[in-house]
């Protein structure tokens, strides 16, 4: 008989998180681990609970405010019990608080998706970014077991008591792949109303600021190359005003807003680009990379993993300002996409396929072997 194991998220809004519950959930082996879903708040227009559901999985949507800590708790005690579950897998901070203060009676594992502490100082500023780390990591140390998406993440946990597993973020390959044709890349920008002629430079991430976004629209704007080139943003967030500012007047800089096709965008651009100060396991940049795309990364340690893995495709440049952005451009990016051969067996390592299997073997640590 399978385990039953019961995801616990704020919702199920399309970003980083989510996609990393649905790559585990879709390669469950369902003679071992069967999966239900637990959010906490009412779901955002933006949600894949759709595609969760087409999968056959529950949700139980508790639909609470963030204020009602006692009624969540509940709630969740309540779904716990209520679907039998053996095993309780939290992403993000409102879950961990609300399973660490539950003291639920079933093993429990967190998933930490980022540098903690750099995360939230950059969102909320250096004396309440440093408190709500140390909150989050004194609730995670009530967990079972705790997984981290990236070796540098599992290191900043460890000088905090937190002692994770390493468990590498997954994409799914059968979405994230190279174009088939020169010609399947020219329908795709037809359908986009990019033009055939101008190299298409894509930034795909949330418009907040360890990602840089605005800082990226200012180099492409100085780089010689943005005579003959477009700068596609596909996402959203608080910095997306300064970036449409900075880009005032720019008819070569798009902003998209989120998307559910990153896929297709990947397919039909030529470069995909990240200047982030600090990734946890940036999926965009995984995704560019199984997608067969170059890829202009800052030199962070997360970048120069996927350097590791794919160094015909990602290029790595030190981060001084927007003038480093447009220098790197200009050295780097100056003829259309190539078709890449890309390494099949750096795809497979960054699988969700991959991932599922590795979070199912932590499973099995926590719970014991598979009934």
């Amino acid at each position: 008989m399978a385990r039953r194991v019961l995801f616990i998220v704020s919702t199920l809004k399309r970003c980083g998180p989510v996609g990393v519950i649905f790559g585990i959930v879709k390669h469950l082996d369902p003679e071992r681990y069967e999966a239900a879903i637990v959010t906490l708040s009412p779901e955002p227009s933006e949600s894949d609970a759709a595609n969760f559901r087409a999968m056959g999985v529950p949700i139980f949507a508790l639909n609470k405010a963030r204020w009602a800590i006692p009624a969540t708790m509940e709630g969740i005690r309540r779904t716990r019990r209520s679907t039998g579950a053996d095993i309780v897998h939290c992403h993000g901070i409102r879950p961990d608080f609300f399973v660490a203060l539950a003291r639920i009676s079933a093993p429990s594992v967190s998933t930490i998706h980022s540098d903690l502490t750099l995360d939230y100082t950059l969102r909320y500023g250096p004396l309440t970014g440093r408190s709500m780390a140390l909150s989050h990591f004194a609730a995670l140390r009530g967990f079972r077991s705790v997984a981290a998406v990236s070796d540098g993440v599992r290191r900043r946990a460890e000088r905090h008591g937190i002692h994770a597993t390493t468990i590498e973020n997954g994409i799914d390959l059968e979405t994230y792949r190279p174009p088939r044709s020169r010609q399947a890349i020219e329908r795709l920008r037809a359908k986009f109303g990019w033009p055939l002629d101008k190299l298409v430079v894509l930034h795909a991430s949330q418009f907040v600021a360890v990602k840089r976004v605005v800082q990226v629209v200012r180099g492409f704007l100085r780089s010689q190359l943005s005579s003959r080139a477009i700068l596609v943003l596909a996402g959203d967030g608080p910095e997306r005003g300064a970036c449409e500012k900075v880009a005032a007047g720019a008819s070569n800089v798009l902003f998209l807003g989120n998307r559910p096709d990153i896929c297709l965008l990947m397919a039909a651009a030529d470069v995909a680009i990240s200047a982030s100060s600090s990734e946890g396991f940036a999926l965009s940049v995984s995704e560019a990379c199984a997608s067969g795309l170059r890829v202009l990364a800052s030199f962070i340690p997360f970048h120069r993993r996927m350097f590791e893995l794919f160094p015909r495709q990602v290029i790595l440049f030190d981060y001084d300002g927007p003038g480093s952005i447009a220098q790197a451009l200009d050295e780097h990016v100056r003829a259309r996409r190539d078709p890449f051969a890309v390494c099949e067996p750096s795809r497979t390592l960054i699988s969700s396929r991959r991932m599922s299997e590795q979070y199912q073997s932590l499973y099995d640590c926590v719970c014991g072997e598979p009934r």
